[in-house]
């Protein structure tokens, strides 16, 4: 199990070459291997001695040691894991069976797909936007006419709804309408092979999010719906965050240490009061002249998993005007399109497994407690 004090060397920046043996060699998602190599073009142009080549390389370097798809598996003998809890923390049977219970419905649930509708009635479009969406891991329904579309709505909520502008039948608009009647928070794309400024600014005065052209790109789609995805409505979290609270000096932070072992993944710990402004946690974007990211990027890469625990300690003691950058961070609806200033690029966050721990839940703001299951230990 790796921590957050250990020491480690993996982040200093390697050669030119040697990035290059790992961007081929690992997991990496094609869009930040075209990132890389767009970086890497800027290399040859700058003096290797100069501040922005070092600062260049090292971008590069956190883009591909990044865990990007790379997850350690978790255990699943319950038994040998309330061993380990017992054992480890010498808590009561009754807090330990709300840890267990609370962090077996978390794991369960912590890969909920992002749904979407696709709404289009010629089938090989249907088919080839369905392709695409499914492939970057969207939970995709398909509909071959507006009218079929109404029905599977009712009932069914997605977060997206992408439908054909010209439909025999109903056509773009009328789903448009009937999708923002039922669901006024669920953003609406069209697709068009005819769009004109007359069509789209009647669509978008509709309350369409936005239009994309047939054919449809795929690096197109991806950023338009995770665009739209970025300004959905946050939905209540399914299962809230665990929150240890005791006296200080208690052992919370050894709870958060053990069940890390006890389901095999990487650990680190965070202390929220020391996290005084927004770049601490989300960081400083590079024009500025930053060389690194903020605190839950540059310690995932540390640890080289993107399942791992974080243990963030004094969440009482958290600047309230950060409390809603905190709920991006722990929301499992949001947390898939972490985006840190520094890399420019969505992380994915869902798998990732928090616990925070409070000594003064009274200092813990009402909004903020309504995101934690609190457990006293």
């Amino acid at each position: 199990m790796t921590t957050i004090n250990e020491s480690y060397d993996s982040l200093q920046p390697p050669s030119v070459e040697e990035l290059k043996d790992i961007l081929y060699s690992s997991h990496i998602p094609t869009h930040i291997i075209k990132t890389v190599e767009e970086a890497m073009e800027l290399l040859y142009g700058m003096d290797t001695e100069s501040s922005e080549y070092n600062n260049t390389l090292s971008y590069i370097n956190y883009l591909v040691k990044l865990p990007w798809n790379k997850k350690t598996e978790d255990k699943t003998d319950f038994v040998e894991i309330d061993r380990i809890l017992q054992e480890t923390c010498k808590i009561s049977p009754d807090v330990k069976s709300k840890i267990m219970d609370t962090i077996s419905s978390k794991l369960q649930k912590r890969n909920r797909q992002v749904k979407i509708l696709v709404v289009d009635d010629e089938k090989i479009a249907l088919k080839n936007l369905s392709y695409l969406l499914n492939k970057e891991g969207y939970d995709v329904v398909t509909s071959e006419s507006g009218e079929d579309a109404v029905e599977i709505l009712k009932g069914n909520e997605f977060d997206i709804v992408m439908t054909d502008l010209k439909m025999a039948g109903m056509d773009g608009i009328q789903v448009l309408k009937a999708t923002k009647s039922m669901y006024p928070d669920t953003h609406v794309i069209l697709i068009t092979g005819y769009a004109t400024t007359e069509t789209a600014v009647e669509a978008m005065r509709k309350g369409a999010f936005h239009y994309i052209m047939k054919p449809v790109q795929l690096d197109e789609l991806r950023l338009m719906i995770k665009e739209a995805l970025s300004l959905s409505k946050p939905r209540p979290l399914e299962q809230p965050v665990l929150c240890l609270t005791s006296e200080s000096g208690s052992r919370k932070s050894d709870i958060g240490k053990a069940v890390a072992e006890a389901f095999g993944r990487n650990f680190f710990e965070l202390s929220l009061e020391n996290v005084k402004t927004e770049s601490d946690i989300s960081g400083f974007s590079r024009i500025n002249g930053a060389v690194s990211p903020g605190c839950i990027i540059e310690h995932i890469c540390r640890t080289g998993t993107s399942n791992l625990v974080i243990m963030l300690n004094d969440i009482d003691k958290l600047d309230k005007d950060l409390f809603s950058l905190l709920y991006n961070v722990i929301n499992p609806d949001k947390n898939r399109y972490f985006v840190d200033k520094y890399l420019e690029e969505p992380f994915d966050l869902s798998d990732v497994l928090f616990i925070a721990s409070a000594s003064r839940i009274k200092d813990i703001s009402s909004p903020l407690i309504e995101w934690l299951d609190i457990v006293e230990v």
